[in-house]
């Protein structure tokens, strides 16, 4: 995760306060310097990509090559995006 942040520079880094998220805020919080907000999720998986949906179809989003990033990325990288909006 260092790596990648001294690459893209985040404001923030989201991480889910379950689990083992709470593990690595713990982790991240006592070894680095890295911007960590821990975020509590309420909804499943579908309920916060529905919620989104419209945003991202009025074009209020800016994502890479419209909704194909959507259709072209990993899973997870979905879940984040739901969870970011």
């Amino acid at each position: 995760m260092h790596w990648l942040a001294q690459e893209w520079k985040p404001n923030q880094i989201l991480v889910e306060d379950r689990a083992s998220g709470q593990s690595l805020i713990q982790e991240l919080r006592y070894a680095s310097a890295l911007p960590v907000i821990p975020i509590k999720v309420d909804k499943d998986k579908l309920a916060r990509a529905e919620a989104i949906t419209p945003l991202i179809e009025a074009g209020r989003v800016f994502l890479p090559e419209a909704l194909n990033y959507l259709r072209h990325q990993p899973v997870h990288d979905v879940r984040f995006t739901t969870v970011y909006l």
